[in-house]
């Protein structure tokens, strides 16, 4: 009965995890595939996980995947300049010095 209960846990997971990589729905019916893009997207997860553990502030650890990108993406625009892709950053945004620390820990 215990092993029974935990399954509507991993059910759960499952779903916070497809809704964290922006997975709401697959693509294709074809099970490989989906299995495949899964797989994809559960390696990019970790990196993120890892990125936030190594790099971000104590407090943003408890954050889902789409809370952190929300966060991060906000701050910055791509925009073409010349031949290169740059980021624009705005320093008016919250999270401004944060991008900035992130890049000296970069570089």
């Amino acid at each position: 009965l215990k092993k029974y209960h935990k399954r509507g846990d991993s059910e759960n997971i499952i779903k916070e995890y497809k809704w964290d990589i922006g997975l709401r729905k697959f693509s294709s019916g074809d099970g490989h595939r989906n299995g495949i893009v899964f797989l994809f997207g559960a390696i990019a997860q970790s990196l993120i996980r890892y990125f936030t553990i190594l790099y971000l502030p104590d407090s943003w650890e408890s954050l889902t995947v789409s809370s952190i990108r929300y966060r991060l993406k906000e701050a910055a625009l791509v925009v073409l300049s010349g031949r290169y892709l740059i980021l624009r950053f705005n320093p008016e945004y919250i999270y401004y010095n944060l991008w900035k620390k992130l890049e000296k820990q970069l570089n």
